[in-house]
């Protein structure tokens, strides 16, 4: 009769080929999938209503690997509207500044201290998808300078297509208008903000595509260029 330390090792014997292989496996799947060369990070920017999400979901379509549509209103909607626009505590989130050197209604956007950290947590959290193995396409606002030198630095080593999505003012205007859920003025407010001192790989003005179509067009683009700038400053 095998005694108990006997039976013990001849289970490990037969089992540790299997454990290894496992090892193995899991240790080729995160090599595979954490070179940020052969991940894709497709970066929209744009102000409110500018068709952004309507890409983002496009792409996703066309797009042959899993990817995740993550942006700043998935993140934002996780708390609670007394953070934002007039709410109580709005001061701490993300309050509305009218900007009265406009001729219309037009807001820009402050963040408090919880926005701040919101946003820090949120690019990290993007961060930690794309070290997961996810290609991504990241809808965004970039209105204030810091979020897009976080960005800058978290995702230095990744190839990131940089993607204005910007339709002319009075289309955004419009849009905003006809969805009837947004603040009115918020486009123009940010217009100006999110656009400026930014380098892009390509431009896409959403008035003259469909969301399909746009989509098309920044594919056959990082076809053809596999190697793309990244998220730069003018």
């Amino acid at each position: 009769m095998k005694t108990i330390p006997s039976i013990f090792m001849a289970l490990t014997l037969v089992m540790l080929p299997i454990f290894a292989n496992i090892i193995s496996i899991d240790d080729e799947r995160k090599i595979e999938y954490n070179d940020p060369k052969e991940q894709v990070i497709i970066f929209l920017n744009g102000t409110s209503s500018a068709g952004k999400s309507s890409i983002a979901f496009k792409l996703q379509e066309h797009f042959k690997e899993p990817m995740l549509h993550v942006g700043c209103d998935h993140f934002s909607a996780m708390m609670h509207p007394k953070y934002f626009s007039n709410g109580l505590h709005a001061d701490q989130g993300y309050s509305l500044i009218p900007e009265t050197s406009k001729p219309m209604p037009a807001f820009s956007i402050h963040k408090g201290p919880v926005g701040y950290q919101l946003s820090y947590a949120m690019h990290r959290a993007m961060k930690s998808l794309a070290d997961n193995g996810f290609d991504l396409v990241i809808d965004e606002v970039l209105f204030a300078e810091d979020d897009f030198l976080d960005y800058q630095n978290i995702f230095h080593d990744y190839r990131v297509y940089f993607i204005a999505v910007k339709p002319p003012l009075e289309v955004v205007e419009q849009r905003e208008i006809e969805r009837g859920d947004r603040v009115i003025g918020l486009a123009r407010g940010l217009y100006d903000h999110v656009y400026m001192n930014k380098s892009y790989d390509m431009e896409i003005d959403s008035s003259k595509m469909t969301p399909d179509e746009s989509a098309t067009e920044i594919m056959e683009y990082i076809d053809a260029h596999p190697y793309p700038r990244g998220l730069q400053s003018n």
